[in-house]
């Protein structure tokens, strides 16, 4: 039968061992000692020989010893198995002290290994997690260090990370993208493309590549090549997407300016060619062909001198190849021949283009067809000798005309005691279209004003008429303003059908009350400035002279006083223009002119009238005749 020794350590795994006050151990319990694994024993075992034989001496096993710590787990190795062992150490002291204590020691190696394990486990999973960390800090740093936007989804379609390109691409940060589903970074117009091409990549798997245009959330539209490739979950189906952005916008734009710059020269007017540097044919456009008649595959490889005429000298070449040879552009026109023999001349720009280093790698020709502008030249220039003769021939006329003119224009005023007499007029250009005549009649004055439609010879031949016909209607009806201009209508309209005028005719008498009488015919009213401040107005339009006979025409009347002015004039006053065109006008411009310009003599305020004019124009040339007549009431007649 067993005893309690046996039971403890076979069933329990305790063993035990006394320890008398010197702190020998009793080795008659060989128990303990083979679980130690020392067979071999000396006749006196000390316990500090014994710890320092399994683990060393330290101070965990000298606390032990001294009693100031009871127990503590220690681990070793079974010399005899050379298996690694795990035990607790007890060591119970009786008191008083100085009296046996107990050793007792409980194996616990199952309990120790698996908490090596454990602790094996947890010093793994520390460095992998590490691992881990500094594995995604890398990637992380990898991923920013490309320039090309990346991004990696989950199957349902998040982002769960991207580099600092794609941030930056979509011009959201990185945690404002990070959740978020491509419905939310870019514009819905084009997100469900999007989607629905990464539920195409998840089902297929592989690799997908595409271009499309993208529209970001901040309107920035871009145009991009996608490579994606599905990634498998760690339940074997899909993981997500990584995906590769190539902004390729730029190299869009370069290509629809090259396409347009492509599709301009092929359509340009003008021929172009482009040679080597050799002069040797590249490229030719369809105007080339079409001028030249040669095709495009019969002017490749050839040389410009196909289109040589012999028209030109070798000294005219070699400085063409000499100026485009030193780098400089070549301009001028040079006569050269078509396929079928037929000669034109041409606008040509020659340039040389250059590569990175400098070096000329291409001509370009840029070749304008200007025979027909050649020939027009020619005939412009016969035509402008044929006109300069005849001009020199008109010029004489005019000459004769104006000193016509100049001969029909009435140069002294009529001397009336009654009132006062002032005339300013100024000819638009060599031969004026205004005329005027004053005469004293039966102690009265009548005043005629017109203004002729146009300018010239013509209207000088039509000048002559008037004068002769105003002359002999005043001895009919210079009484009569009204059947005046009548007669005269039916006049100029029997015999012109070319000219035709704007008339004032007027009688003003002197008797105890002053009495204005005229008749207008599409003329400017008359102005009446009156000596208590007022200034108006007079009468009414009537029909243009000499359009139609049987006209009828008004005579109005104005009662006047001494000190009134009375201006008749023709329209170049009220449309002289300033240097933005805008006309003086009548209401709001001539009128207030005329009050402006008031005080002082009957002249001076006339000649303040122009002035004002001169300074509203400025600058700008003057564009029709001007003519002004003043005419002012006396308070008593002159030299009496």
């Amino acid at each position: 039968m067993k005893g309690v020794p046996e039971i403890l350590s076979e069933k329990f795994g305790i063993y035990y061992a006394l320890v008398n006050p010197d702190l020998a151990l009793d080795v008659s319990d060989s128990a303990l000692f083979r679980y130690l694994g020392l067979e071999s024993l000396p006749g006196t075992l000390f316990l500090a020989d014994l710890f320092y034989e399994l683990i060393g001496f330290d101070d965990d096993v000298a606390a032990v010893i001294s009693g100031s710590r009871q127990e503590f787990c220690i681990p070793t190795i079974n010399r005899v198995t050379d298996r690694e062992i795990y035990f607790d150490l007890y060591l119970y002291h009786y008191p008083p002290a100085g009296r046996a204590a107990l050793l007792v020691v409980k194996d616990a190696t199952s309990e120790g290994l698996s908490l090596r394990a454990v602790q094996q486990r947890r010093n793994e999973l520390v460095l992998k997690n590490q691992e881990l960390i500094s594995n995604e800090y890398f990637i992380r740093t990898l991923l920013d260090m490309i320039p090309n936007p990346i991004y990696y989804k989950d199957r349902g379609g998040a982002y769960i990370g991207c580099n600092d390109a794609f941030a930056k691409f979509i011009s959201l940060t990185r945690e404002e993208i990070i959740g978020k589903t491509v419905h939310e970074v870019v514009e819905r117009s084009n997100s469900f493309f999007f989607s629905d091409k990464d539920n195409d990549l998840l089902k297929t798997g592989g690799v997908q590549q595409f271009e499309a245009p993208i529209t970001g959330l901040d309107g920035k539209k871009s145009h991009v090549i996608f490579s994606k490739a599905m990634f498998p979950g760690e339940d074997g189906g899909p993981g997500g997407i990584v995906g590769v952005l190539i902004d390729i916008t730029e190299r869009k734009r370069m290509e629809e300016r090259l396409s347009q710059l492509g599709t301009a020269v092929e359509k340009s007017p003008a021929s172009i060619v482009i040679t080597d540097p050799s002069g040797r044919i590249e490229y030719v456009n369809q105007k080339f062909c079409d001028l030249t008649g040669f095709t495009v595959g019969e002017a490749l490889g050839e040389n410009p001198r196909i289109l040589k005429s012999g028209h030109h000298s070798r000294e005219f070449y070699e400085g063409l190849w000499s100026t485009i040879g030193a780098g400089h552009e070549w301009r001028g026109e040079i006569l050269n021949r078509k396929k079928n023999g037929a000669l034109y001349w041409e606008m040509v720009s020659i340039s040389p283009i250059f590569d990175d280093g400098g070096n000329i790698i291409h001509f370009v020709a840029v070749k304008e067809d200007i025979t027909d502008l050649k020939r027009a030249m020619e005939e412009l220039v016969k035509t402008g000798n044929e006109l300069r003769r005849s001009n020199e021939t008109m010029q004489e006329d005019l000459q004769i005309a104006r000193r016509v003119v100049d001969a029909l224009i009435q140069k002294e005023m009529p001397v009336i005691d009654a009132c006062a007499i002032e005339c300013i007029y100024r000819p638009f250009n060599i031969i004026g279209g205004d005329y005027y005549a004053l005469r004293a009649l039966d102690g009265g004055l009548s005043a005629f004003v017109c203004d002729i439609s146009g300018h010239g010879v013509g209207s000088a031949l039509f000048l002559s008429l008037i004068r002769y016909l105003s002359g002999l209607l005043v001895a009919e009806c210079g009484y009569e303003p009204g059947r005046y201009l009548a007669e005269l209508n039916g006049h100029l309209a029997a015999v012109m059908s070319t000219y035709f005028l704007t008339a004032i005719y007027a009688h003003v008498s002197f008797d105890e009350t002053p009495l204005l009488r005229f008749s207008n015919g599409g003329h400017p009213h008359p102005i009446v400035c009156r000596c208590n401040g007022d200034i108006s107005y007079a009468g009414d339009n009537g029909p243009l002279v000499g359009i139609s006979p049987y006209m009828n025409y008004q005579t109005f009347s104005v009662e006047l006083a001494p000190g009134d002015r009375v201006f008749f004039y023709t329209d170049g006053l009220p449309e002289t223009r300033n240097r933005e065109g805008r006309e003086i006008g009548l209401d709001d411009g001539l009128l207030n002119m005329f009050e402006r310009a008031r005080r002082g003599s009957l002249k001076e305020m006339m000649e303040a009238i122009f002035e004002e004019m001169d300074r509203y124009r400025g600058d700008r040339p003057v564009e029709d005749d001007l003519l002004l007549i003043g005419i002012e009431i006396m308070k008593q007649a002159r030299g009496r």
